[in-house]
Formats: structure tokens, C-alpha cells, sequence
């Protein structure tokens, strides 16, 4: 009996050990939106990254800010949008942030989290679809340890390697929260 339960844990342990070691690919469909501001419009910009598909395999990524104005000309409400950095990306640059999503366990996490105490506050959405579906995860003036673990990922990703900092390492050069 007690070699039976051994022999259960072993194998609990090896077929696990063997899931987080499975090989991580990107769909060719594979894409992102984060988004995080203000939750009115009005309080300031609402900041962005974006990862498209450009359709032969590769990546586009676009970071910027999104603000809703109304003209003083027209007095219509209109979106701006700025786009402040831009670049192509590779498979190798999004597997970091793939695993990211798989060992925080993005596909389990519930579609929105709130905090009922705060009327008005901040947001942070993450939008990724792949293999024709998609998943959306939405916090209001609340946060979750490992969605800002796949969040600090995705930011890590979004700077070009030329633009860290000398002397650090890959890991640490994050974009600063604005």
C-alpha cells in the first residue's frame, strides 16, 4: 500500500512536470490588446498596447495613448489616438509573455474583478485571442498578483532591446507605469 501511494505521487508529479515543460508555439492569429486609464474619459488617456498578426508569420506591435475629446470646433465627441512606439516582433520576442500567460493561468482567470467599495477609480483590461478564440480579463480599481505578472511581461516585450538600459539584465527593464 505505501509503495502504491508513492508510486501515485510519483507519477502526479512527473505528469505535471511534464505539462509545464510542454513546448509553448503563437498562433498565427495571435493577438493582444491591454488598455488601462481612468474610468471616465475625461480623468486622462487611456494607455495601450497592441500585438497584431501581419499575416506572413510575424508580429506588429503598437504602444500609445487613446483619448476621448470633444471638438471646439464641431462640439462632437471624437477618439485621438497617439501611437508612440511601434515595431515588428518575432515568435522569439512573444514567448516569454506566452509563457507568462500559461504559468498564470490566464486561461482560468474569471472575466472581470472590481472592487464594489470604489466608484470611480482605474481600470486594466487584457484582451488575447489565438486559435480562433479569444479571452478577456478585466480589473476595476483592483488588482491581481498574476495578472500583473503576465502585464510586467507584456511590458517587457514592448521595449526594443536597444532602448534598455545598459547593464541590466533582459528581465528588469520594464516600461514605467504612467
Amino acid at each position: 500500500m505505501h509503495r502504491f501511494i508513492i508510486l501515485i505521487i510519483a507519477g502526479c508529479l512527473l505528469v505535471e512536470g511534464c505539462q509545464q515543460n510542454q513546448p509553448i508555439s503563437v498562433p498565427t492569429d495571435f493577438a493582444v490588446l491591454h488598455m488601462q486609464g481612468p474610468t471616465h474619459a475625461d480623468w486622462g488617456s487611456h494607455h495601450f498596447i497592441r500585438i497584431n498578426p501581419s499575416g506572413d508569420g510575424r508580429f506588429f506591435l503598437e504602444q500609445g495613448a487613446r483619448d476621448s475629446i470633444i471638438s471646439k470646433e464641431t462640439g462632437i465627441h471624437k477618439e485621438v489616438e497617439t501611437i508612440l512606439t511601434s515595431r515588428e516582433l518575432s515568435h522569439t520576442d512573444i514567448l516569454p509573455f506566452m509563457r507568462a500567460l500559461q504559468e498564470n493561468s490566464f486561461a482560468n482567470m474569471k472575466e472581470r474583478y472590481r472592487d464594489p467599495d470604489i466608484m470611480d477609480g482605474e481600470y486594466e483590461r487584457l484582451l488575447v485571442t489565438g486559435n480562433g478564440q479569444s479571452k478577456n480579463v478585466l480589473l476595476l480599481n483592483r488588482t491581481l498578483d498574476p495578472f500583473s505578472l503576465i502585464i510586467k511581461s507584456l511590458r517587457q516585450i514592448t521595449i526594443p532591446p536597444f532602448n534598455k538600459p545598459p547593464g541590466l539584465p533582459p528581465e528588469t527593464g520594464n516600461i514605467p507605469s504612467q
